[in-house]
């Protein structure tokens, strides 16, 4: 795994601002769903996610991170519905107080990335 020494928050709703992320040189992207959206703006955050989620990506980058509403919260499915998609390298999960919160987002990953053809590398859980 390589070393994310710089990360750029980017609030979802804000196209331009996307757009202007993917072109710089940092090792990460989070496209924020969470608290840098207003509730009014939560939908246009997602749709514009998804879709920038789509892009190509070039060689160096960055790495395309989404941070989603609080785990149990009514926004968190939709927001997992519109971002776990081909083009997102991972998910940031807000507030989280136990490791069944954890476990149940990991849940809807198992059952949602097959679905969108995604491959991911499971995580190494200590023994």
């Amino acid at each position: 795994m390589d070393l994310l020494r710089s990360w750029m928050f980017v609030p979802g709703h804000r196209q331009r601002m996307i757009d202007k992320a993917f072109g710089l040189n940092t090792d990460a992207i989070m496209l924020d769903i969470e608290d840098g959206v207003a509730p009014n703006e939560k939908d246009a955050a997602r749709k514009n996610i998804a879709e920038s989620l789509g892009r190509e990506k070039t060689l160096g980058s960055p790495a395309r991170y989404v941070r989603i509403n609080a785990i149990g919260h009514a926004r968190m499915d939709a927001d997992l519905e519109a971002v776990v998609r081909p083009g997102l390298e991972g998910l940031v999960c807000p507030k989280v107080d136990t490791p069944e919160e954890v476990r149940k987002v990991e849940a809807i990953l198992n059952e949602r990335e097959p679905k969108m053809k995604m491959r991911c590398a499971k995580a190494k859980r200590a023994t």
